[in-house]
């Protein structure tokens, strides 16, 4: 399966006519890596986390400027906590100061993931049970970045973005295709089984789960993708998974986040009553729209995205 890289260069006059020395920050480790995205606009407003997430609320700041979005697969065999120390030694060689640092549990789990801006599959994939995090700032120009480092199968995610309120060089890679190239990257295809999806991409959308409109009742003729769930639990019985329901854009954050968590209620539900699976192995999520995998604009859009996922946590 291919993926064609996204390349966005928004460069406007402005930023055209002005140029500050320097640019944004060189990471030669990552760049012997997949480069995943590149997008670069001259101005946007980036969410830098200032703490720990609180229910479902992360305290953050807004920063506006020139900002860079850059998602890199590394290979190697490196532990996410390893490549996170690189990067992030890294950045404060080129002047940037820790704001806020986490790991997992400690930055809110699911709520913190949720609640910040990652770029989507396959751009970013993170492995709720092992990624890092790191906001920073630099006083000098008003800098700020951010980064997100995870470990999902055999590969290591590195996310990494800035804002710079005066704007930088930010020219594409030379390692980067054009726009009308298509890079390989190392996923698991659709038509690969549930197991063989998670064990390579760490998450995978369960096939063919379909629900009444604004409801959570599974229609019946869709179960047998979660049969296919059970099998592969009965299968590896010390495995453990994440359901994670989500919702289309239609409706109050609140209330679909509600639903989405009740639609995935409603899966484990089915199999742990009809496969005798135990409700211990299966945590459930709701993402409600915070997490689209296609835009909302269209019908088909606002269907693929309102789906059911499992996150593989422990094998």
């Amino acid at each position: 399966m291919t993926l064609q890289i996204r390349i966005i260069c928004v460069l406007g006059w402005v930023f055209c006519a002005s140029v500050a020395q320097g640019g944004i920050v060189a990471l030669p480790l990552v760049h012997q890596g997949e480069v995943l995205r590149h997008e670069v606009q001259s101005f946007d407003s980036l969410q830098i986390p200032t703490a720990a997430a609180v229910a479902d609320n992360v305290p953050s700041r807004w920063v506006e400027g020139q900002v860079a979005r850059r998602s890199w697969r590394l290979d190697a065999p490196l532990a996410s906590r390893e490549v996170f120390a690189m990067v992030r030694k890294v950045l404060q060689d080129a002047g940037f100061e820790a704001e806020f640092t986490c790991e997992t549990d400690r930055c809110g789990g699911f709520e913190f993931r949720y609640g910040i801006e990652t770029l989507a599959i396959p751009d970013m994939i993170v492995n709720l049970s092992d990624f890092d995090f790191l906001s920073a700032s630099r006083a000098q120009d008003e800098a700020a970045a951010t980064l997100l480092v995870s470990r999902s199968g055999d590969a290591t995610y590195v996310q990494l973005f800035e804002v710079y309120s005066t704007p930088v060089a930010a020219d594409v890679p030379e390692t980067l295709p054009h726009a009308e190239e298509t890079l390989d990257v190392a996923q698991a295809p659709a038509s690969a089984s549930l197991r063989e999806q998670l064990l390579q991409a760490g998450t995978a959308v369960l096939s063919g789960i379909e629900f009444a409109s604004g409801a959570a009742d599974i229609v019946q003729a869709s179960v047998a993708g979660l049969d296919a769930l059970a099998e592969m639990l009965h299968h590896d019985p010390q495995m453990e998974v994440l359901l994670v329901g989500h919702t289309d854009n239609r409706g109050a954050l609140a209330q679909n986040i509600d639903l989405s968590q009740r639609r995935a209620e409603d899966v484990r539900d089915y199999i742990t009553t009809v496969h005798d699976i135990p409700n211990s192995r299966i945590q459930i999520a709701g993402a409600g729209f915070m997490a689209p995998r296609h835009p909302n604009d269209t019908p088909a859009g606002q269907e693929a995205n309102r789906r059911v996922e499992v996150v593989l946590i422990r094998r």
